[in-house]
């Protein structure tokens, strides 16, 4: 088949090689496969986008009852260490050691910095909103799985977590996502 031969060169090898495992070999459905994840992913994303907005203000709400008396908002520095202390951790097998929780600090710490003006504190929203989706999965979950293999469950767990933040969000998220219609049209 020299006319697919462009498959391999846009996708590479490698990537498109999952597509063709999950496809049985057929290099057409592996094709139709990987233009559906995409598609899947993009639904996704939409999706991802609403529940970022929904976890990152209720998160600010309840870090917000955690702040120093001295401090105003979570992302102070005394109150950002008491919430993300040193944690050590070290690899059994190499012997290497990390602070788990100095990529949740310095996160907010550089959107402190990002949202700082000469003389002005920043806004606590306003951090809140620079804070990035990874930071706020940081608190409540462990990696996602690949969508080609794992988008029900993806979606069950997108949609339980907007259902727990709020269940007249969860009405309207329901009503708008396409994550389902598009899990339905697998090639």
């Amino acid at each position: 088949m020299a006319g697919d031969a462009w498959i391999e060169d846009w996708l590479s090898a490698g990537r498109f090689g999952t597509y063709l495992r999950a496809a049985g070999g057929s290099r057409q459905r592996a094709l139709e496969l990987y233009e559906w994840n995409s598609k899947l992913s993009a639904a996704f994303l939409r999706d991802l986008s609403h529940l970022e907005v929904g976890l990152r203000n209720a998160c600010d709400r309840q870090l917000s009852a955690a702040v120093l008396p001295e401090e105003v908002h979570w992302t102070d520095p005394g109150t950002l260490l008491e919430l993300f202390p040193a944690s050590i951790r070290t690899n059994k097998r190499t012997g290497t050691s990390w602070d788990a929780n100095k990529n949740p600090r310095d996160k907010a710490q550089e959107a402190r910095k990002r949202c700082a003006s000469p003389g002005v504190m920043p806004v606590p929203g306003k951090i809140v909103a620079e804070l990035m989706f990874g930071f706020w999965t940081y608190l409540v979950a462990d990696n996602h799985e690949n969508i080609l293999k794992g988008g029900e469950i993806e979606r069950r767990r997108i949609t339980n977590m907007v259902k727990m933040l709020s269940p007249d969000a969860h009405a309207r998220f329901q009503a708008n996502s396409e994550v389902s219609m598009i899990l339905g049209q697998r090639p």
